[in-house]
Order: structure tokens, then C-alpha cells, then sequence
């Protein structure tokens, strides 16, 4: 029987648990990462004091330990994660969680123009991201990256040429609803950095080892430090 390790720096250590939610609790991840036994130790944990849905925030592999160590005790509850952090080990869960995990990615192929398309293929072609013989695929990085280089130029053209650190921050501020053609529409403001706050919610299909749209853009809340969108 897995026994519950102690504080360290080498192994995850439990973060107190809130008063108001005696029910609920967290786990705080160090970079030792989620060891099998201590997986088993958490699914038992946590099966047994009642949770129905666990959001999980750590890297794929934790994630893949968490779910083997679930199906390995008959547990299935809901899984939320970010996509962009479960990565490709949530199409790999065991059978019996096929689309109960519900994943939050920032961005969809379907928020893609056409034109866009065209220069992310370009660009994948010229980085020597496809195969011989197929067609190239942008990876994420590489369409943030073009987004964000769509988003420099257009500050500069408004800076003109008078261009100085505060005019280009300044015109970055101003960008309102600013279409890349491959992101959520761009806002910037004094005090907010991130351009699109909100997520597309996915489920993942694992007799089709593919995600199946479950919403469509779900903007943060301006109650969390979302200010309401023109």
C-alpha cells in the first residue's frame, strides 16, 4: 500500500486545505513531478471522499499516471484540464474516461482564415515541419508566433515614424478586437496584457482519438479581471 510521502522539494507536497472547503482537496505539484505510487495514493483519496470531477493542471505525463492509477480502480471521474498542458497524453487515457475530459485551449484551427492558412503552410514549409510528401502543419508555436508578428507590424504602422517605446505601448493599448485572421480577436488595455482572455471547451473522443467541440468561445468573466468586451 502506497504510504503518503513528506514534504520535500523532490516530491509533491499537499497545500493546506481551505477552511470553507473541507471537501476539496489540492494538490501542489514540485518539479519531481507525480510519481506513479503517489497517483495511486491521491486516486484513493480522492475516490473515496466522494469528488465526481477533478480539475487537473499539471503536465500530460502526471496526467496520463493520474488516469492509469483511476481506471486501475474502477474511478472515473470528470477530468478538466488545460489542453495546451494535458498535450497529446489526454488522447491516450484509458478507455473507460473516452469523453469525460472536458480540456480549455486558447485557440482552434477553426479561428484560422484561409489567407492565414496559406501563410502558416508557407511558414511550416520553410522551418521543415512536414514529411516528405505531405502537406506542412504549423505547430502552435509557430501560429503564435505569426500572430504576434501580425500584431507588432500593426502597432508600428500606427506608432508612425516618430516610433518610441511609450508610442508603440501606447498604440499596443489601443488595439481593440484586432483580427489576426488566427486567434480570438485581440483587446489591449492600460493594465491588461493578454489579449484574448477566454477558452474554447473541448472533449475528448477516444474511440476517435480526436477532441469533439463541446462550446464555443467562452470570454473570462469580467467579475475574475476580465473587462467587458466593445
Amino acid at each position: 500500500m502506497a504510504s503518503r510521502p513528506e514534504r520535500s522539494r523532490s516530491w509533491p507536497a499537499r497545500s493546506p486545505t481551505s477552511r470553507q472547503s473541507p471537501r476539496r482537496p489540492s494538490l501542489r505539484l514540485d518539479p519531481g513531478g507525480l510519481p506513479a505510487g503517489l497517483a495511486a495514493a491521491l486516486v484513493r483519496e480522492l475516490r473515496d471522499a466522494g469528488a465526481g470531477t477533478v480539475f487537473f493542471a499539471a503536465p500530460g505525463p502526471d496526467l496520463a499516471r493520474f488516469l492509469v492509477a483511476a481506471a486501475e480502480l474502477g474511478w472515473q471521474p470528470r477530468i478538466l484540464a488545460p489542453g495546451p498542458l494535458a498535450g497529446a497524453e489526454a488522447l491516450a487515457a484509458p478507455p473507460s474516461f473516452d469523453r469525460r475530459i472536458l480540456l480549455a485551449f486558447p485557440t482552434l484551427p477553426s479561428d484560422q482564415t484561409p489567407a492565414a492558412r496559406v501563410e502558416l503552410a508557407r511558414l511550416a514549409s520553410g522551418a521543415g515541419s512536414a514529411s516528405a510528401g505531405s502537406t506542412p502543419r504549423a505547430t502552435p508555436a509557430q501560429v503564435a508566433a505569426l500572430a504576434a508578428a501580425k500584431l507588432l507590424v500593426e502597432a508600428l504602422n500606427r506608432a508612425g515614424r516618430e516610433l518610441t517605446r511609450e508610442a508603440l505601448v501606447e498604440r499596443l493599448e489601443s488595439l481593440q478586437r484586432f483580427d489576426t485572421g488566427l486567434l480570438p480577436p485581440l483587446t489591449y488595455k492600460p493594465g491588461r496584457r493578454i489579449g484574448a482572455l477566454g477558452a474554447y471547451g473541448v472533449v475528448v473522443d477516444l474511440k476517435q482519438r480526436t477532441f469533439l467541440p463541446a462550446s464555443g468561445w467562452i470570454p473570462l468573466p469580467a467579475a475574475v479581471g476580465n473587462p467587458a468586451e466593445p
